[in-house]
This record gives C-alpha cells, sequence and structure tokens, in this order.
C-alpha cells in the first residue's frame, strides 16, 4: 500500500470531469457565470481554447490558490450544498485542467492596479508576473491530455467536439439571457448572442425564428414554477441537441423520467426530437447537486412535482408535424395479419411477407389519443408495484384510452384501449408497466398488446413500403431463418 502523489491523484480525478474540449469550457464558462461575468467570449483555435469575462477577477493570491485541489469560493461546509447560488462547488475543475494541460490564466480585480498573470502546467506553477488586463479574467488552454496521451485516443473529429461546444455554448445562452455569449473558431464568428436578458428574443436570434409558443406551469401548494417556450417544428433534431432544460437556472441533461415525460406530452417524429427551452424553479432545499458525479444530474427530492408542472405547461401545446418528405408517399399495399412472433407481427401481402415491428412504428407516430374500449366488468385491480410504475404516467394514459380510478387503497381499470387485445389485459398490465419502468413512452410500452388490424393500419397510414425501419418484406425461407435466428 501507498499513498499516490498529488500530481497522480488529480490526473485520476481529472478523469470523471474533464473528459473532452467541451468539458473544458463548461467549467470555465460556469466559473465566468459565478463571478458575474456580463459577456463571455471563447475562441477556439488550433486546439487552443480561450474564454474571457468581466467578472469580478481574482487576485494573485486567489489565482494561485485556485488551481490547487478542493479550493473553492463557493460554500464553507458541506451544508451549503442545500443553499448553492452557484454552478460550481467543488474545488477540482480548475486543478483538474491545470494536471492534464498548459494553462494560462490573466485576471485583474476592480481594486488592483494592475493585473496578474500565472502559467501552469502539469499541475506545477512555471510563472507569475505583473501584466496588462481589463477587469476580469482570461483563460488560455493548451495542449489538452498532453500528460495523459492515451485519453485523446477517445476524442472524435475536430468538427465533432467543435460540434458539442456550439451546443454547450447556446445551452448557456438560452439558460443565462442576460449574459452576452460569444464563440468563434479564430477566423469566423459561430455563435453570438446580445445579452438582452429576454429569453425570446435570445433564442429569436441563436435560431433565427420566431415560431415559439410560450408555456408555464405553477405549483400553489408547492413553491415550484416553469417557464419556457416551446419552438416550431423546423428546429426539431436528433438526440436531444435542441432540448434545453434547467434546474434552479443548472443545465439538467434531459433522460430519464424527463425525457419519457416530454416523449409523452411533445412526440418525437421520426426521431426528431421537438426544440424547447424549460426553466424549472423549485426550492433550494429539494435539490441535491452532488448527487451524482456529473453535475448536470441532479437528484430533486419530489420528482412528481417536476411531472406536474410539466403535465400543466405542455399538456395543450400542439404538436406538428415535422419535416415534409420530398419523396412522394405510395399507398402500402393490402396487408392481412398472420399473427404475432414474439414482439414482431407477422402479416402477407401481394409481394411476400411482412414482419412489422410495432415498438418502432409507433415510436415516430403522431397518435396523441385514443378512444376507450368497452367497460371493463369487473375492474381490473392493479397491484401496489405495477400502479407505482403507472402513476407517473396516468395522463398520458387517459389520453391513450385507459380509464383509472386512484384510491388510496389502490388502482383499477374499469377502460382500455379500442386496439387492447382484450384477452390479454392482464398479462399485458403487467408487460406495459415494466416497459414503463424501463424508459419506453405510454404509446411504446402498449406495442406489444395493440391488435394487430391496427397496427397494420397505423402502419399504412405511416410507413411507406421500402422503409426498413417499420417492416420487412420476407420471402417464407427468409422468414423462417430470421425466427430460427430468434428462437
Amino acid at each position: 500500500m501507498h499513498t499516490l502523489d498529488a500530481l497522480t491523484a488529480t490526473q485520476i480525478a481529472a478523469g470523471p470531469s474533464i473528459d473532452r474540449p467541451a468539458a473544458v469550457i463548461r467549467e470555465l464558462i460556469e466559473n465566468a457565470i459565478d463571478a458575474g461575468a456580463h459577456h463571455i467570449d471563447i475562441t477556439l483555435q488550433n486546439g487552443t481554447m480561450t474564454v474571457s469575462d468581466d467578472g469580478s477577477g481574482m487576485t494573485a493570491a486567489q489565482m494561485t490558490q485556485a488551481f490547487q485541489r478542493h479550493t473553492t469560493s463557493k460554500l464553507h461546509q458541506y451544508a451549503d450544498i442545500f443553499a448553492l447560488n452557484t454552478l460550481g462547488f467543488r474545488g477540482e475543475a480548475l486543478a483538474a485542467i491545470a494536471a492534464v494541460a498548459r494553462v494560462q490564466c490573466t485576471s485583474r480585480t476592480a481594486t488592483e492596479p494592475v493585473a496578474h498573470e500565472l502559467r501552469i502546467a502539469a499541475g506545477e506553477i512555471h510563472d507569475l508576473s505583473a501584466c496588462a488586463h481589463s477587469v476580469g479574467t482570461t483563460v488560455r488552454v493548451e495542449r489538452l491530455f498532453y500528460t495523459a496521451p492515451h485519453r485523446r485516443q477517445f476524442l472524435r473529429q475536430p468538427h465533432f467536439e467543435f460540434q458539442h461546444i456550439a451546443d454547450l455554448v447556446l445551452r448557456y445562452a438560452f439558460i443565462y439571457p442576460e449574459i452576452a455569449f460569444r464563440l468563434s473558431d479564430g477566423d469566423h464568428i459561430q455563435l453570438v448572442s446580445s445579452g438582452s436578458g429576454d429569453l425570446a428574443h435570445t433564442m429569436s436570434e441563436l435560431w433565427q425564428t420566431t415560431a415559439m409558443t410560450a408555456v408555464s406551469g405553477h405549483l400553489s401548494n408547492y413553491a415550484a414554477h416553469l417557464c419556457g417556450f416551446v419552438v416550431g417544428s423546423s428546429h426539431a433534431q436528433p438526440r436531444r441537441r435542441h432540448q434545453v432544460v434547467s434546474i434552479n437556472r443548472r443545465p439538467v441533461r434531459v433522460s430519464g423520467m424527463l425525457a419519457h415525460l416530454l416523449d409523452e406530452l411533445v412526440p418525437p417524429i421520426r426521431h426528431q426530437h421537438a426544440a424547447l427551452v424549460l426553466h424549472f424553479q423549485i426550492p433550494s432545499h429539494d435539490l441535491d447537486v452532488n448527487a451524482h458525479i456529473h453535475k448536470h444530474e441532479p437528484e430533486v427530492r419530489y420528482p412528481g412535482a417536476i411531472a406536474k408542472l410539466l403535465y400543466q405547461a405542455l399538456a395543450g401545446v400542439p404538436v406538428s408535424a415535422h419535416h415534409a418528405s420530398a419523396v412522394p408517399r405510395l399507398a402500402p399495399p393490402t396487408l392481412h395479419a398472420l399473427g404475432r412472433y414474439a414482439a414482431l407481427v407477422v402479416a402477407s401481402g401481394p409481394d411476400g411477407i411482412y414482419v412489422i415491428n410495432p415498438a418502432r412504428l409507433l415510436a415516430d407516430s403522431t397518435l396523441t389519443h385514443l378512444p376507450s374500449g368497452a367497460l371493463l366488468v369487473p375492474p381490473l385491480p392493479l397491484s401496489k408495484q405495477v400502479a407505482q410504475r403507472w402513476q407517473a404516467h396516468h395522463e398520458a394514459l387517459a389520453r391513450y384510452g385507459f380509464g383509472i380510478a386512484w384510491t388510496d387503497a389502490g388502482a383499477s381499470i374499469y377502460r382500455c384501449p379500442a386496439p387492447l387485445v382484450g384477452e390479454r389485459l392482464a398479462t399485458s398490465v403487467a408487460s406495459i408497466g415494466l416497459r414503463l419502468q424501463r424508459g419506453d413512452t405510454v404509446l411504446v410500452a402498449c406495442a406489444d398488446c395493440w391488435s394487430e388490424a391496427w397496427l397494420i393500419e397505423q402502419w399504412r397510414q405511416l410507413a411507406q413500403p421500402w422503409e426498413p425501419r417499420y417492416c420487412h418484406v420476407l420471402g417464407i425461407q427468409r422468414l423462417n431463418q430470421v425466427f430460427k435466428m430468434r428462437q
């Protein structure tokens, strides 16, 4: 057993937080915001990253101390985490960056006559001298991962890394519209916002659109509210690139429950997610920003409040069709259902056997409502475990045709969607609960339960015959081979 030296420990600690150039920019932007900056300028050129701000700046002593591990001005004891008004708090970012790169930091406070420049590499200070600089801080980072060259093997192409940084800057520009952001690659300005303080104006500047719908929500029995905008379909993007969500002005990753709720309320069309900017405000003591190693995955004490605010704000927002296809649509052939194999629907057509994937089909469907089927007599009771899985989705379940009576003792289904296979209802309910818990939307979770005839009709309305992501046209021999492989 032995104790690691300081540099090795810092380099290892830098791994989770500084994994790519965008992580460096994120930490420097957050420091600039915490310093009260009104203008933040980011320049990327030939592998060098420079972030300048007009914040409060640092003295020479503060600058030297800032690059040491576990050094921060944001809090003094652990309890302060639950009343934070700053983005940073761990005191590890600057030390981690300096451990894997060459850093030049120049800063000046309003009370000092001159600025100071600090040069640090591999965690060691090389020079500290006086220089000229305006009030604020400029941090220049060169040769990222030169002390850990194996990390460079995991980086993507330069344009891909630049896109990550552009998405990051865009996110902070929307969360802090009162700050003017500027991103350039040295030769061209790629992104610029005026810092007007008006979110709608900032969105129109950066997305060049006025097709926005304002949304809001408020809980009277809980000090929480939501405000933001949903943008027209022209800015829909895959992988949620244009979905910006913050809680207490902290950017959060759209995943898990949040992603499922957004997909239910603003369904994606052909894997294109609607563009939106949503700001949640909840009591700070109900938000744990230190629950995960990544600060963009905070823990919310009452996630049900987030769900209620989303239902309030987005339930009435119209879902418009995304980009119209330039390829003329042809009428799909008439199909006859033959049955199911595992999660697939098998049907016969004039040119062969069609194998339809219901989950993939319904993921791209524009369906937002379904009629209810017949009244269930007696109502089908839900176990406590299944009821808990369904609880967060009760409004979406109602839109898709489920009639559920919620009581203190539990819940019961008294109506079900018209296309639901009736004789498999009890089994289907448990299956839907498991898929909801896994993260599927209500529509996709029910994919295996809808009747074959209804699924074929949805395919006819949505799919073109040559689109393989919805179905496959197979001969009998090929069909047998596929089924044997699945077995």
